[in-house]
């Protein structure tokens, strides 16, 4: 018995957990190229799912990345759709300043990300990576010290 409850205790916090997640929902903004909304708010180390839905034509993708790191991550996705072959299809470059990523989400479809909001306080970047949308498409994922 004493085993039994052990292991529904180990099982339930991982489970507990994921239910405690702050969902945040965001969409595009049709046929402009952004986000809606432009800034998300979380707390340091608060679990997050981010549900984004593709009300555009397009498909777009969803990458949370370190503070000022806009630019490399953009011209980096630019790379990858240009290279021919690429092996990136989903146009998330591999590097250290891409913290979470959703893969491209078709038009008329939902995405979802789970994760843990960084640790450290600060303005860090949302950015769509497909083709040509990152220098626009783009907004403040603004971590506030926890409570």
């Amino acid at each position: 018995m004493r085993c039994a409850l052990l292991l529904l205790f180990s099982l339930a916090g991982p489970l507990l957990a994921q239910g405690a997640a702050r969902l945040i929902e965001l969409k595009p903004v049709m046929y402009q190229m952004m986000f809606s909304p432009r800034v998300l708010t979380v707390k340091a180390g608060e679990s997050v799912e981010l549900v984004f839905d593709n009300i555009d034509v397009q498909p777009h993708n969803v990458l949370i990345c370190t503070p000022g790191s806009k630019e490399r991550v953009g011209k980096l996705a630019d790379r990858l759709a240009v290279s021919s072959g690429s092996a990136h299809p989903d146009y998330i470059p591999r590097c250290p300043e891409v913290l979470h990523a959703m893969k491209p989400v078709m038009p008329g479809k939902k995405g979802r990300l789970r994760f843990v909001a960084p640790a450290k306080a600060g303005d860090y970047v949302f950015i769509c990576t497909c083709p040509g949308q990152w220098r626009r498409m783009n907004g403040v994922f603004k971590v506030i010290p926890a409570e």
